[in-house]
């Protein structure tokens, strides 16, 4: 990945996490009528590929996550995706210190169809789950999830109100100043213009928190 910035968050896979506010998309009903469409965007390199560590963490539904995206407990570099009460192989092999990018939309109604993309590339879509449905929880995670933590860097964090192509986002690996961006109402850059421990709003006003870091955990060495 070439960075138009060369700032990271690097998470130690024992308890280092970031979490930052959804603005509000978290939280509702995403049954019958629920109108709620979104895409959710970040760049992730796994320092480490032990299985079972959580990669992406939101929302909760009975008691399960929502969408988890994690190492497969099975195979090693593979990844699979936690979503609708089931999980689901990512398509594809992955390896340790490679930047990747990673997109899930979701379109309008009881049925809205959530679509995952790896590097731009179309790769899990999931339609549901039906009527009354409802999400707990109005907060992101990066490097954890519902089995464990991941020793992970992550970087371009960013939430959109409306369906954005994934393709443009990854942007042939190279991420893009998101500033005056339409329809995007978070943007959280990790580590550009961070002071621990918080996570600056680019765009919002959701600062988010650096849980179990420390200072030197916001990297700026790891340039294009």
């Amino acid at each position: 990945m070439a960075k138009f910035t060369n700032y990271s968050f690097q998470l130690d896979g024992v308890a280092d996490t970031t979490e930052v506010a959804a603005d509000g998309l978290a939280t509702g009903d995403y049954g019958s009528g629920n109108n709620k469409v979104f895409t959710i965007s970040f760049w992730f390199k796994m320092l480490d590929l032990t299985a079972n560590q959580g990669i992406f963490y939101w929302g909760v539904h009975q008691n399960y996550p929502y969408i988890l995206l994690a190492t497969d407990p099975t195979t090693s570099g593979a990844l699979r995706l936690f979503t609708n009460g089931a999980w689901v192989n990512v398509t594809g092999s992955f390896v340790a210190d490679t930047w990747y990018h990673f997109a899930i939309t979701r379109t309008a109604g009881a049925s809205g169809v959530s679509q995952t993309y790896f590097n731009g590339i179309s790769n899990i879509s999931s339609s549901g789950p039906g009527t009354n449905y409802e999400i707990y929880a109005e907060y992101l995670w990066l490097g954890f999830g519902y089995n464990g933590y991941s020793y992970i860097e992550v970087a371009d964090l960013s939430i959109f109100d409306t369906v954005v192509s994934a393709s443009t986002l990854y942007n042939s690996g190279t991420p893009t100043d998101l500033t005056g961006s339409s329809n995007l109402v978070s943007w959280w850059r990790m580590g550009e213009g961070a002071t621990f421990p918080t996570i600056p709003d680019e765009v919002g006003s959701n600062t988010g928190t650096m849980t179990n870091m420390v200072a030197g955990d916001i990297d700026c060495t790891d340039a294009a």
